[in-house]
């Protein structure tokens, strides 16, 4: 199955680190064997705007079946 990951950050946040997340998502991809990554979105944003444009193309990537 195609997959994708996706990972959000805090810029005002100096704890969240977005590369962890990831490296938990990958990690399960890999044990389960079942899993083909074929995309990394991540979005930095605050936590008052909630702006998150990786996540809109994300989901217009899912519209065009760009992954499972």
């Amino acid at each position: 199955m195609q997959v994708a990951l996706y990972a959000r950050g805090f810029v005002d946040d100096e704890r969240q680190d977005v590369e962890n997340q990831l490296l938990t998502l990958r990690s399960y991809c890999e044990r389960s064997g079942l899993l083909s990554i074929e995309a990394e979105y991540v979005d930095w944003t605050s936590s008052e705007d909630g702006n998150c444009p990786e996540f809109q193309r994300l989901l217009e990537d899912a519209c065009k079946s760009r992954f499972d």
